[in-house]
Formats: C-alpha cells, sequence, structure tokens
C-alpha cells in the first residue's frame, strides 16, 4: 500500500526503482496466493470439495481474471447482450469522436446516454460472473468453462447474488473503515510517542509523520481481518446459489423421469366364466 506512492513521489533512485518494482511484482503474486488459499479454506469449511492448489493453477487464477475482464467489457457470452454491448462500444466511441469535432450538446447527451447504458451492462455482467474465482477454485475447470459456469450459476438468480455481493462488500467497507481509524489512531499515538524522544524540535513533522505512517500501517493490518470476513460472505453467497441450483436440478430430473417412465398399470387379471355343462 505504500509502494504506489513511493514511486510517484521519487523517493527511489534509477538503482532501487527496479528492485521496488520486482519487490512490487512479488508482494503482488503473494496476495494473489493468500486469496486463493483463503477461498480454500473457506470452500472447506463450507464442506463443498475444493481442487488441489498447485503453481499452474495459481498462474491460471491470474489469466481468469483477464478472461473474466475480457468477457465482462467486450464479449459477453449471451449472444444479444454481445451485440448490443459491441454496438455501444462502436457506437458510443463514434459519437464522442464526432462530439471533439463538432462540438454540440446534442452528440454531448447522446454520448453520456450511451455510456449510462454500457456501464448498467458491465454492472449486470459483473454481478453474473462474480463467482468465476470461486468455481476455479473448487472444480477442476478449465478458465473458459468456469466463467460460463458463473454465468449459469447465477441465472434466474441475479437479485440474490447482487444482494450477496452487495451485503459482503459493505460488511468489509464499514469493517476496513473502523478497524483503520481505530488502530490507525492508536499507532498515530505510540509513534508521536516515539518520535517526540529522537525529533524534539519539530512537533509538527512529528504529527504528520506519525498520523500518515500509523494510518498507513493500520490500513494495511486491516486488510487482513476484512479479506477473512468479505470471503466468509462471499462463499456462504456462493454456497447457496450452488445447492439452489443442484436442488432444482435434481427436481427437474425427478420430474423427467416420472414423465418418461410412468407407473405401469396392474395388469386386470381376466377370469373366463366356467362354462356350464
Amino acid at each position: 500500500m505504500m509502494l504506489p506512492q513511493a514511486f510517484e513521489t521519487g523517493v527511489y533512485s534509477e538503482i532501487t526503482l527496479p528492485i521496488a518494482h520486482a519487490l512490487y511484482s512479488i508482494l503482488y503474486l503473494t496476495f494473489v496466493v493468500g486469496v486463493v488459499v483463503l477461498m480454500q479454506h473457506c470452500l472447506s469449511e463450507k464442506k463443498v470439495g475444493t481442487c488441489k492448489v498447485t503453481l499452474r493453477r495459481l498462474v491460471d487464477t491470474v489469466f481468469l481474471v483477464f478472461v473474466e475482464f475480457f468477457y465482462l467489457l467486450v464479449w459477453n457470452i449471451y449472444f444479444p447482450f454481445r451485440a448490443i454491448q459491441l454496438l455501444l462500444i462502436i457506437a458510443s466511441a463514434l459519437v464522442y469522436y464526432y462530439h471533439l469535432v463538432i462540438q454540440t450538446e446534442l452528440s454531448y447527451y447522446i454520448a453520456a446516454l450511451m455510456f449510462v447504458a454500457y456501464f448498467i451492462l458491465v454492472v449486470y455482467n459483473a454481478i453474473r460472473l462474480f463467482f468465476s474465482t470461486t468455481v476455479f477454485c473448487q472444480r477442476d475447470m478449465s478458465i473458459k468453462e468456469c466463467v460460463k459456469e458463473s454465468w449459469y450459476l447465477t441465472h434466474n438468480r441475479f437479485n440474490e447474488a447482487f444482494y450477496a455481493i452487495a451485503l459482503a462488500l459493505a460488511l468489509a467497507f464499514v469493517l476496513y473503515w473502523f478497524l483503520t481509524i481505530a488502530f490507525g489512531a492508536f499507532a498515530s499515538i505510540v509513534l508521536k510517542l516515539f518520535f517526540a524522544d529522537f525529533l524534539s524540535n519539530t512537533f509538527v513533522f512529528i504529527d504528520e509523520a506519525a498520523m500518515l505512517i500509523g494510518f498507513k500501517a493500520a490500513g494495511a493490518f486491516a486488510l487482513g481481518p476484512v479479506l477473512i470476513a468479505y470471503h466468509y460472505a462471499i462463499t456462504e453467497g456462493y454456497v447457496q446459489l450452488a445447492s439452489h441450483k443442484s436442488s432444482s436440478h435434481s427436481i427437474k430430473r425427478i420430474l423427467a423421469h416420472r414423465t418418461l417412465h410412468k407407473k405401469s398399470k396392474a395388469p386386470v387379471r381376466k377370469f373366463a366364466k366356467k362354462r356350464k355343462r
């Protein structure tokens, strides 16, 4: 969390800058591994089968994010939505270019309406494809199959998926800021007392440095429990959607079996009448 700000302020020299970028890449990959392991643990806590974590699957998780963004922003899985999404991209680009050449209010409003329509479609796609990574951690499927499975998992269940994701995000947001403010205030006081022993003449610098470092460290510390609570909530929503899908499939199979294999009626035995002698 501190490295991007350090890159912008020019703290690192030309020699140490590649080392800092390498460190940032290692931290990012470590974060990805931690998220995958956390999702595996959440799924195992819900008594759901998980796939074995290998180096190949960790690399595929990174590729899964890019594939998911491609289906999210450009190539919709549902064909009618795909045509609408591509038309919105092309039309909005043309209208925006026309607005740059001939600046009129009508072209501006049309471009804004197209952008709003495209944004609504992207939000819809994000909800439908949200559980792609969870499916990838649970089932032994390819990247494309996991994206499609998440789409089919939320079929006719968009509202339930939206409420589950919104609740998990709201919980993570509130918990993150509560922990950041609480631990940041405490860390700032401790660091202020620590810096005062060494820099007794520059009190303004002490206050600014203590607050900056304290709240940065608190934000990094709060990220751990927030991610745990968030993934537990997301896993709970995924398990409920998967159980509903499996139960609906079993009901359909039972109905199909009863329709195709009707119970055969018991044969009626006809007793021949005894002939009168």
